[in-house]
């Protein structure tokens, strides 16, 4: 919320009457960007807020010309305000230095601003609303003192269906991530991690199935372990397991330099490893039928190799909910079928990590 204020819109407002216009290091409006979302997508009025409309209030503003144009505003939950503009959005780096993140308004009343000055301070009867810089910049500091130490974040993704909002999730809450899109192949993918990673001995890396639920793990004093990878626990959101697959991971970078093309199935376990049991993050990996069947095949198959596996191999055989059901079912047991098969051929089970490979498999046999 802006400063505990109540708000309210009618759904024409942003679609119809008014226009948003942001500076270009700005990746959200924080609170008010949600706002304007969830109005967008409401037939009719929207609150947001505390203070409750009294009938005289509804009345009042429903019935006040050209009311579905303006915002409205209840100042300390007492009087209600009508703003048609210019609303000029700025963020505090501290007491001397104000930024003007962007501007909201009729789109007359913005393009006659404009003709006036191409500053936005010095436009007419504005109305300043501050935002907050933690989830609306990435280039100015936080109000929190941002630890020297952490390490770098970075959102790796490769045509995952639901990558974008998990993208723009993740860059709220953490707006110095880096993304990784369309690099084929893991080794070639924690490589341009490292390029990127400035010198960093450990990075963090977040797969684009994940929606991050804890953001204090990239807080996690990864220095306690400087010669291991760090797996963090995924909730699987289709057969509701909690463990590392899919998790978020702190990846050591001279590990990650050291592990050969022949790393196995598994590049991460490759190396030596710590596990963290904390549910950090919520992965959706059934988003269509293929993405499905592929994950699942793919981690079945490490499962059935694994002595220790039963208790979630099991699961995966048995269980699975949500959307393409069913095709997390087919991957998981025909990886499980495929990793018996082959389970003396190396080369073979190596394909589980080829996606042109798992692409044909599926489309000659589905």
């Amino acid at each position: 919320m802006l400063n505990n204020e109540t708000w309210l819109a009618h759904s024409d407002l942003f679609e119809k009457h008014w226009i948003i216009e942001t500076k270009h290091w700005v990746r959200s409006l924080g609170w008010f960007t949600d706002f304007i979302e969830t109005v967008k997508d409401a037939k009719g009025w929207v609150q947001a807020g505390d203070k409750e409309l009294t009938p005289f209030d509804y009345v009042d503003i429903i019935d006040a010309p050209n009311s579905e144009e303006k915002l409205y505003l209840c100042e300390n939950g007492i009087s209600w305000q009508h703003i048609s503009g210019p609303v000029i959005f700025v963020v505090k780096k501290d007491i001397e230095h104000i930024h003007v993140a962007g501007w909201a308004g009729d789109k007359k009343s913005i393009a006659k601003a404009k003709k006036i000055s191409e500053d936005p301070w010095e436009w007419p009867d504005k109305i300043i609303i501050e935002i907050d810089p933690i989830i609306a910049l990435h280039t100015l500091k936080a109000r929190r003192p941002a630890k020297k130490d952490l390490a770098p974040v970075f959102f790796v993704s490769n045509g995952e269906s639901n990558a974008e909002e998990n993208w723009e999730h993740l860059v709220k809450l953490n707006p110095n991530v880096i993304r990784i899109d369309g690099i084929n192949g893991r080794r070639k993918m924690f490589h341009r991690c490292v390029d990127l990673s400035n010198g960093a001995k450990q990075f963090f890396v977040v797969t684009a199935k994940n929606y991050v639920t804890d953001v204090s793990v990239f807080e996690y004093p990864v220095e306690l372990h400087p010669d291991s990878h760090i797996i963090f626990h995924a909730k699987n959101m289709s057969n509701r397991l909690s463990y590392g697959h899919m998790g978020i991971v702190c990846y050591n970078s001279d590990l990650v330099l050291s592990t050969p093309e022949n790393f196995g199935l598994d590049f991460t376990q490759y190396s030596k490893t710590v596990t963290v049991p904390r549910t950090v993050s919520e992965a959706t990996f059934a988003t269509s039928p293929y993405e499905a069947w592929r994950t699942a095949f793919r981690e079945v198959v490490k499962l059935t190799l694994q002595s220790d596996s039963d208790m979630w191999l099991d699961r995966w055989l048995a269980f699975a909910e949500g959307e393409n059901s069913d095709w997390v079912l087919k991957g998981a047991r025909e990886g499980n079928k495929f990793a018996l098969e082959n389970i003396n051929n190396p080369k073979a089970l190596r394909n589980s990590e080829n996606w042109e490979w798992l692409k044909e498999h599926y489309n000659e046999n589905h």
